[in-house]
């Protein structure tokens, strides 16, 4: 996790690592996104189907879970999933929509006062 800049306490990073996606204790974008994200770190995306399909699944969990968490109205929670997601997009090699959803971000941060 420190190699995207993201820092969670022991317990987050804990089920992060179970993959706890009960929303108990990390929301489950954070799970979705660090396995995705993680996948790519680890070059497992060697073009396999089944890694294909996997990497796409959980892309799909994680898109799903970041619209989710914008529905909820919790401000600093959807900056902070934004910024992972940023750091997802550099990682993945997609810097110019990297920079795209980081302006997304800091607007967030600017209306919530965060």
């Amino acid at each position: 996790m420190n190699k995207l800049g993201a820092y969670f306490g022991m317990g987050k990073r804990e089920a992060l690592f179970r993959g706890d996606i009960s929303n108990a204790v990390v929301n489950q974008y954070f799970v979705y996104g660090s396995q995705a994200i993680g996948m790519h770190i680890c070059g497992a995306p060697d073009g396999s189907p089944a890694m294909v399909q996997l990497l796409a699944r959980r892309g799909q969990e994680a898109w799903e879970s970041l619209i989710e968490i914008n529905r909820t109205g919790d401000q600093r929670l959807s900056a902070q999933g934004l910024l992972f997601f940023v750091y997802s997009l550099i990682v993945m090699g997609f810097p110019s929509n990297a920079q795209f959803y980081h302006l997304k971000g800091c607007e967030l941060i600017n209306k919530g006062k965060l």
